[in-house]
């Protein structure tokens, strides 16, 4: 069946958008949920969208009043460590900061560090601000950082980021530099510093259980200081004038908590909501239809994707996991599901995740040789003829109920799978359900997720669901590829580029994750402002964004 018609998509995470790991069980599974909560809006539509490449318009400096953004679930918490979720995020990352930052091509920025050096495979040296003070006037010190990063590790606090399991140790070196100190070599690891944010140590302590709640609040550094949340209404917060860096225009930001589409799309539409990032699936042409908002769209290095089970059948076959590798028409899905703003996925591996690994010519030229996942039931029929399961097999596939692209990707394989003896029954769940049921010891062998990588990095996606052996997705763990990503983690730039064409290339011939779509990210935003950035899958995961919207000219 191939599609036409214009429909779109909703998850959440990175990446979703989740960019990008979900973090339930282990660190995929917080991938997957920081996808989906992020991901909870659709990809785009016609006009008057601004296309993906389009330059940023500037707009002016003139203040705003107040700015309302309006989110469609609400932030847990404001502690980094018990909210690691986009909406969540959209939130503390205007209140508390990390020691470096991320732009929206993938490159790492300064932030609360000026500077940093990994003199070892296993150290990492940080170089502090000077002058960078708490909102009560307090300057921020190198204790202040020691303690929020090993709070982070902390058995006690249970924090959500699974990556912190890396760490070994964080001291202050000197007044003005902490240095961190990792278990295993690793010169990736740096990515994802992006994440964990810096808290003043007095309040926190003074706050105890309630930090990071209602009543505790937090205390940060950030441009903006909260006055009050709630995880069911929102947040407000006013600007702080002490703030080191470029202070935002707007005085007031006001993030609300509209968690029903259709009322989401009426307060745009009136102004009492100046923007989104949640348009949800479905509605782009409804919404680009607003007279006084525009949509804008940008890469995101969201995958959505099949994982098979490599341990059972009939996916221990590789004939079997081609067969539904061609029974994809990508070109059409991205049209109906992606309302043609996303693009056909030759592999898990997004080239947006490629930023940092060579030039994007390079890039593009390696990705022209990968093998193209062309819409053809011969190849598919033929495929599964070689097959131990040659006429065909059944199965059941968990598809969450609130995200319309992925089960109208399963409807759509579902049709296409049937002519050559193939029978899915696509089963729609709850949410939490389908989070539950991707790694449960009887899961079924096929899977559907929308997911990012939490890093810009080539692997940083596949070092999560190879690794993940007999208890992850599908099982798929060959030793040598272990062996390609250890090295990965330690070797220089140029053999790192080489480890990855290896390791990507693989991973095509061998088919575990069938990829389909590469999704985009967008946003809605009164006529009156712009935002003054590219946006793309970092905008609303892994930054501060709201000193981006600006008066238009």
């Amino acid at each position: 069946m191939q599609l036409s018609s214009a429909r779109s998509r909703e998850e959440a995470g990175p990446a979703s958008h989740a960019r990008r790991k979900a973090k339930t069980t282990g660190a995929l599974g917080v991938a997957l949920l920081v996808l989906l909560l992020a991901v909870s809006a659709c990809t785009g539509s016609s006009s008057p969208a601004t296309s993906a490449s389009a330059p940023p318009k500037q707009g002016s400096n003139a203040p705003i009043a107040k700015l309302t953004w309006a989110i469609s679930s609400g932030p847990r918490s404001l502690d980094f460590n018990h909210a690691y979720d986009t909406h969540s995020w959209i939130v503390y990352s205007e209140l508390a900061e990390p020691l470096i930052g991320i732009d929206p091509s993938g490159k790492l920025i300064p932030k609360l560090a000026t500077s940093w050096t990994q003199p070892s495979p296993t150290t990492i040296v940080f170089n502090l601000r000077k002058g960078v003070k708490f909102w009560d006037g307090k300057p921020m010190t190198a204790d202040d950082v020691v303690w929020s990063l090993n709070r982070t590790g902390d058995p006690k606090v249970a924090s959500e980021f699974a990556e912190w399991s890396s760490v070994k140790s964080v001291v202050a070196t000197s007044p003005d530099e902490v240095t961190v100190t990792l278990k295993q070599p690793d010169l990736t690891y740096i990515y994802y510093l992006i994440y964990p944010v810096i808290y003043e140590r007095a309040q926190a302590v003074a706050a105890g259980a309630d930090f990071g709640g209602p009543s505790g609040l937090v205390m940060g550094t950030g441009p903006y200081q909260i006055k009050s949340f709630s995880p069911a209404s929102g947040a407000t917060m006013t600007r702080f004038d002490g703030y080191w860096g470029t202070k935002p225009a707007a005085r007031e930001l006001d993030i609300k908590v509209i968690a029903d589409p259709e009322t989401l799309r009426l307060a745009v539409e009136s102004g009492s909501v100046d923007g989104t990032f949640d348009v949800p699936a479905g509605s782009a042409k409804t919404w680009s239809s607003l007279p006084n908002a525009n949509l804008q769209f940008g890469s995101s290095g969201t995958v959505k994707m099949l994982f098979l089970d490599t341990s059972k059948a009939p996916f221990n076959d590789l004939h079997a996991r081609l067969a539904i590798a061609y029974a994809f028409d990508r070109p059409g899905i991205v049209k109906a599901l992606e309302d043609g703003h996303g693009d056909s996925a030759d592999t898990i591996s997004s080239p947006f995740g490629w930023a940092n690994s060579g030039s994007p010519g390079d890039v593009q030229k390696y990705f022209a040789t990968l093998p193209k996942l062309t819409f053809d039931m011969a190849k598919a029929k033929a495929e599964l003829q070689k097959s131990a399961t040659p006429n065909g097999f059944s199965l059941t596939v968990l598809v969450p109920s609130s995200l319309i692209d992925l089960s109208g990707m399963m409807q759509t394989l579902k049709q296409n799978v049937k002519a050559i003896g193939i029978t899915i029954n696509v089963k729609q769940v709850p949410l939490a359900n389908w989070l539950d049921g991707l790694r449960a010891k009887k899961k079924a062998p096929m899977g559907i997720v929308s997911i990012s990588a939490d890093a810009p990095d080539p692997l940083s996606l596949i070092q999560s669901l190879v690794t993940g052996g007999s208890d992850g997705y599908s099982a798929y763990a060959p030793p040598q590829m272990l062996a390609d990503i250890a090295e990965y983690k330690t070797a220089a730039k140029a053999r790192q580029l080489t480890i990855a064409k290896q390791v990507v290339s693989q991973l095509s011939a061998d088919m575990p994750f069938v990829p389909i779509v590469y999704g985009n990210s967008k946003y809605a935003l009164n006529k009156k402002y712009v935002y003054s950035a590219a946006i793309t899958g970092w905008t609303a995961f892994g930054n501060e964004w709201a000193q981006n919207v600006k008066m238009a000219s």
